[in-house]
Order: structure tokens, then sequence, then C-alpha cells
């Protein structure tokens, strides 16, 4: 029986190497999209979009970073994507969404005291 060859290197290569920056940068945009995501939660919406707007200004660095010291790869496509999603996408949804509610109750209750007033005063007039 032939020994295994452990093919094991110390030194990762220089493309892998490359890589990691702009997809640390790509994740750091999914963290700020999904922090976006719980400031809308927590009823904050100003951190909410600031947040967003961070997203953007990474989302942006991180292809030009990628670009410039040939860094570029199938997992960092693949991450950018979910980026984009995330950020631009899931949280603004969120952030709408949230918004709506938080002011829905009031603009009902005014519906309905309106409709309770117009009610009283043809009553009242008749």
């Amino acid at each position: 029986m032939e020994p295994q060859k452990k093919n094991f290197k110390i030194v990762a290569d220089k493309k892998t190497a490359r890589v990691i920056l702009p997809n640390m940068l790509t994740l750091i945009g999914v963290c700020i999209g999904l922090t976006s995501i719980r400031f809308a939660l927590d009823g904050r919406f100003e951190l909410a979009v600031i947040a967003i707007i961070f997203a953007a200004l990474i989302d942006g660095l991180d292809g030009r970073i990628a670009r410039l010291i040939r860094g570029t790869s199938k997992v960092g496509k693949e991450l950018d994507s979910l980026t984009d999603m995330i950020s631009f996408g899931v949280a603004p949804a969120f952030i709408m969404f949230f918004l709506e509610t938080k002011y829905a109750w009031k603009i009902w209750m005014a519906f309905v005291s309106y409709l309770r007033d117009l009610c009283c005063i043809k009553i009242g007039e008749i």
C-alpha cells in the first residue's frame, strides 16, 4: 500500500488572497443590509435609511476594488447579488411596510373620526 500524499498548502495562492478583500466588503454590505432591517423592525427608520446609504456606498466600492486588483470571482458575483437583494430589495420593503403600519392607525382614526363627525352633522340637521 502506498502512503497518501498530503496536499496541504501553507500559503494561499495569489488569486485566493486577492479575492478576500472584495468578498469581505461584500459581506460587510450584507451585514449593513441586515442591520437596516433590524432598525426598521425597531422603528428607527432614519437609521435604517442611513444604513441603506452605507450599503450602497460599499456595494459600489467592492466591485471597483475587485476589478482594480483583479480579484473577481464567481462567489463574489453571487455574494454581490445577495447583497443587492437584501440591501435594496428586502430592507426598503421592510422600511416601507413598518413605516406604513406605524402611521396607518393614525390615518384610520382620523378617517373614522371624520366619518363620525359627518354622521353627527347629518343627524343633527334632521
